[in-house]
């Protein structure tokens, strides 16, 4: 969105606009004081320095002045900017929220459209079916969207029926489980044995009690169906095999590195699932840049030429990989990037300076 359709810009693209002239004024005043420095350099005589140089700090005096004035309006109109683009966000979200109040049928594209969220999801009947099933309000966030792709894909696979065996890494605190308990399938949910900082955002499980989510399903059918067990997913329990399927939403980009990244999904679907079984498992994509990512730490970004990779080492080794699919933005609400303080809008925000969004994988294994 940068122009109306008489050809004038919109308030984001007229702000920016703003910013552009600023910053090219801000390169001009410094150009200008190179000069005066090069100008006092260059002076050898005394008395033309003396005056050259009273002349020049009265200049420098006034650059110094103008820099600070440009500064702070470069500064004010980037957060300006900011905040009209979010409230473009809003403005169509709110817009798509009175259109969508109930689902939309009809020519709307399947959900989900892509490996990616895309705003269209989450005004599609299935949309609004996995967040019933999750007891969860529809919001324009990526992990609502991570967990209704995983579950719409594992019941789309026919894994989600009484006597199943599944198995989550990372599950946190998260309502899958007790989804999936309520369908009478017997699940082992894991997380890290060492919870580091999540505890604090409650984001980290270390028993049962902490995945009961009685507006899901009772509690003693979670007890029942549900066991708890730490696991490092860089060296996952060998005990745990036979699985019809597995889970992680945004867990396995947290393990050191993309390698160990994508480590992890080969070993969750070659160790852990039965023949057949499925691997569902959503991370991080850096939308911003094909080269220059995060490559190590506590949180990677992974490329989609590092999917791609993935993708062609597991079909190598006789799985079956779905197409991974970015979704192109159509709108405001998908072009919208989140910054701190973060907006009800939330599919794609800057992590260390970078562009990303969730992506999610469907895995098949082999015989």
């Amino acid at each position: 969105m940068t122009e109306t359709r008489h050809g004038q810009p919109t308030a984001p693209a007229f702000w920016q606009q703003q910013i552009v002239g600023l910053r090219e004024g801000a390169v001009r005043v410094r150009r200008k004081l190179g000069r005066l420095r090069r100008a006092l350099t260059a002076s050898g005589d005394g008395s033309t320095q003396a005056a050259l140089s009273k002349d020049a700090r009265t200049q420098l005096l006034h650059i110094g002045a103008e820099t600070a004035r440009l500064r702070t309006e470069v500064d004010a109109l980037t957060d300006h900017l900011r905040l009209l683009t979010g409230d473009v966000a809003r403005s169509e979200w709110e817009h798509l929220s009175v259109e969508s109040s109930t689902p939309q049928f009809g020519d709307k594209p399947p959900f989900p459209a892509y490996s990616t969220p895309v705003a269209s999801d989450f005004s599609q009947p299935r949309f609004y079916e996995m967040c019933r099933l999750l007891a969860h309000p529809r919001q324009y966030h990526r992990k609502l969207w991570e967990w209704t792709f995983i579950l719409h894909e594992l019941i789309e696979a026919g894994v989600i029926t009484e006597g199943s065996r599944g198995l989550g890494f990372g599950v946190g605190t998260e309502a899958l489980p007790a989804v999936f308990a309520a369908s009478g399938v017997n699940v082992v949910a894991t997380d890290s044995p060492d919870p580091g900082t999540w505890v604090d955002g409650n984001q980290h499980s270390g028993s049962v009690d902490q995945l009961l989510h009685p507006e899901v399903a009772p509690d003693a059918v979670v007890r029942r169906q549900v066991t708890h067990q730490a696991c490092d997913m860089n060296n996952i329990d060998p005990t745990l095999t036979g699985f019809d399927f597995n889970w992680s939403a945004c867990a396995f980009e947290h393990l050191g590195s993309i390698e160990q990244g994508l480590d992890f999904v080969v070993n969750a679907i070659e160790m852990t699932l039965k023949p057949g079984g499925i691997g569902v498992h959503t991370t991080e994509l850096n939308v911003q840049s094909t080269n220059d990512t995060i490559t190590e730490g506590g949180t990677v970004l992974f490329r989609m030429s590092d999917l791609q990779r993935l993708a062609d080492r597991l079909t190598a080794r006789g799985h079956h990989v779905d197409p991974i699919l970015v979704g192109p933005p159509s709108n405001a609400i998908d072009l919208h990037v989140d910054t701190a303080p973060y907006t009800p809008i939330h599919l794609r925000l800057k992590v260390a300076g970078y562009t990303t969004t969730s992506v999610g994988l469907v895995v098949r294994r082999g015989a």
